[in-house]
């Protein structure tokens, strides 16, 4: 069974960079979010992504490579975390789909750009609209590449909790 991980090792290691990234700019959304309600939404769900990865990784490496036994709230904290983390991923997934498939989107998005260079204050000055689909376009990419292996990985996880629930302890250093 051991070897037929190696796809969920892989992508794990994969998203662990990115469970970094996503920590780093819950720091940075901390003291914005104190003025901005709204942000907090959003470094809570970056939080919960991060925390998922991070958690279902202790779990793998912990817990099904070196078979150790592990705290009953662990799997709570990645399942709590997987459910958050699946619906964001989904929504990525679906949301980078859906724009690379459609080029009336795309149409839409070219003929909003000036409006957006306009009340951007100039951040958009350099930018031609050729230059700006073709970023919307690797953002979709990205995202949709990063939706599939969260989704992937999350079923794969649900999955493992299930098979290795023997290595979680209920209470008093007793296994489940």
């Amino acid at each position: 069974m051991k070897q037929k991980l190696v796809l969920y090792r892989l992508i794990t290691f994969i998203l662990l960079p990115i469970a970094g990234l996503l920590g780093l700019e819950v720091l940075f959304m901390l003291p914005v979010g104190l003025s901005n309600p709204i942000i907090l939404i959003f470094a809570f769900i970056f939080f919960a992504i991060g925390a998922y990865i991070v958690s279902s990784f202790i779990f793998f490496l912990q817990g099904i490579q070196n078979n150790k036994q592990l705290k009953r709230g662990l799997k709570d904290f990645v399942r709590v975390n997987a459910i958050i983390t699946v619906a964001v991923a989904a929504y990525c997934l679906f949301s980078g789909c859906v724009y690379l498939g459609s080029h009336t989107m795309q149409k839409m998005m070219a003929d909003n750009f000036p409006t957006l260079q306009k009340s951007m204050n100039g951040i958009f000055s350099g930018i031609d609209v050729e230059r700006y689909l073709r970023l919307m376009k690797k953002a979709a990419i990205v995202m949709a590449v990063f939706g599939a292996l969260l989704v992937y990985h999350t079923i794969v996880t649900f999955r493992l909790l299930k098979q290795y629930a023997s290595l979680f302890l209920v209470s008093d250093n007793k296994p489940q």
